[in-house]
């Protein structure tokens, strides 16, 4: 009877017989043997004989099934419905070492597996254990690799649910919400991912904090804003808990003086501050014991570096006469200015007190002139030329009037810019 792909059986060639005659051995017997194969090859009922291959259903399905009870059994709909496969059967070992029992039993870990069971009480430690299975004892954290806190597993009947990344079990519901607040140290330090951040520690970064007395060294605790006390020189500052990044705004009380340090303590135009009373600063830290000055605000309004320039005292000056002033720059100046400067006081005029009387020309001086002073400039240097009669210049604060001042009262002084 052979049985085709389909799995229909037609009876073998010459099994057809007539009343009457003699049944042949051959054919009876290949029917015979045929009918045996049929029957090997088919499912017993009873489940004595295993498949030897994969069985479709043709979209039928499986009915009356009984819930699996081993690791290579068929789930029911119901066991699946109820997720009692994952979930543990039993809860044993402690509260920090948990042993869990699964009916049926888990073959093998793998990465990616989630576990459930009921909790038998809260942890007491931050890294408790759990062995499922007897399959190997592991480390139970919370998500990204973090330490567990005291009662995360939760009090007893809370339920627990884990799963595998290939070393610990991450607890996937931890019964305890972050409780740890960061201090106000923790917060200036920016480190720890496992704390809550306060109000009140956030304030560490930028409130007013306690004033600091000015010394060589000098070091910023708690705050964002600073007073410094005192007059004694700065050379030096630091933060009591040092982050890069951090800064600190400061108001000074009283002068003093900042020295720069190129590898400690950096300031603009790499020099030395004279801080006034009143002048205001914010440092950053840049790690390894270097701090910046970022901003430098002087309580006059004035800016801290104005533009570099430099003064030539030509002495008293004498009528009709050239004066060259070399600047060794070797090219043109950004600017220059004549000034006047008063020596021994005249005609109302103070000791120190000074006149503008020319400034940059890059022309020719001409042919001079009988009372008024002249200057040029070009790549090496600024020359002036006086009058030939007389300098006139009206009585201070007057405007008018104006006669010829002393000579040997007064100075010329050439202010050169880079």
């Amino acid at each position: 009877m052979p049985m085709n792909g389909a799995g229909t059986v037609t009876p073998p060639a010459g099994t057809y017989v007539t009343a009457g005659t003699t049944i042949e051995s051959a054919p009876y017997n290949a029917q015979v043997l045929d009918a045996c194969d049929v029957m090997t090859q088919h499912v017993a009922r009873d489940g004595r004989k295993a498949l030897t291959g994969n069985l479709p259903f043709g979209g039928f399905k499986a009915t009356g099934m009984a819930n699996g009870s081993a690791a290579d059994d068929a789930a029911t709909v119901a066991q699946l419905q109820a997720n009692s496969v994952s979930h543990a059967s039993s809860t044993g070992g402690t509260v920090d070492a948990i042993t869990l029992t699964f009916t049926p039993t888990l073959a093998a870990l793998s990465t990616g597996m989630r576990i459930r069971w009921t909790s038998a009480g809260p942890n007491t430690i931050t890294t408790p254990t759990v062995n499922p299975a007897t399959l190997g004892t592991k480390t139970l954290v919370r998500n990204g690799g973090a330490a567990l806190v005291a009662g995360d597993t939760g009090a007893s009947g809370y339920e627990c649910e884990a799963e595998y990344n290939g070393t610990n079990f991450v607890l996937l519901n931890p019964a305890k919400a972050q409780t740890t607040p960061a201090s106000t140290t923790d917060a200036l330090t920016g480190t720890d991912a496992t704390k809550f951040l306060t109000p009140d520690a956030l304030a560490a970064l930028w409130e007013r904090g306690t004033n600091v007395a000015s010394a060589a060294t000098i070091s910023f605790g708690e705050g964002g804003y600073f007073v410094v006390t005192g007059n004694i020189t700065i050379t030096d500052i630091d933060f009591d808990t040092d982050k890069p990044g951090r800064t600190a705004w400061v108001r000074f009380n009283s002068a003093l003086t900042l020295t720069y340090n190129a590898s400690t303590l950096i300031l603009p135009g790499a020099a030395n501050i004279a801080v006034a009373a009143g002048d205001i600063a914010c440092f950053v830290s840049e790690g390894s014991d270097i701090v910046r000055c970022l901003v430098y605000q002087r309580a006059s309004g004035r800016p801290l570096l104005a533009s570099p320039y430099t003064d030539y005292d030509l002495g008293a000056p004498s009528l009709a006469t050239t004066y060259t002033q070399a600047h060794g720059l070797a090219a043109y100046p950004s600017s220059f200015n004549v000034y006047l400067e008063c020596t021994t006081a005249d005609r109302s005029w103070a000791v120190g007190d000074r006149v503008l009387f020319a400034t940059a020309s890059t022309g020719d001086l001409g042919g001079g002139s009988s009372s008024a002073m002249t200057a040029v400039m070009n790549t090496t240097n600024v020359v002036v030329q006086t009058p030939s009669t007389a300098i006139y210049l009206a009585a201070k604060g007057t405007g008018v009037s104006s006669t010829a001042i002393t000579l040997a009262s007064w100075k010329i002084i050439v202010r050169v810019f880079a």
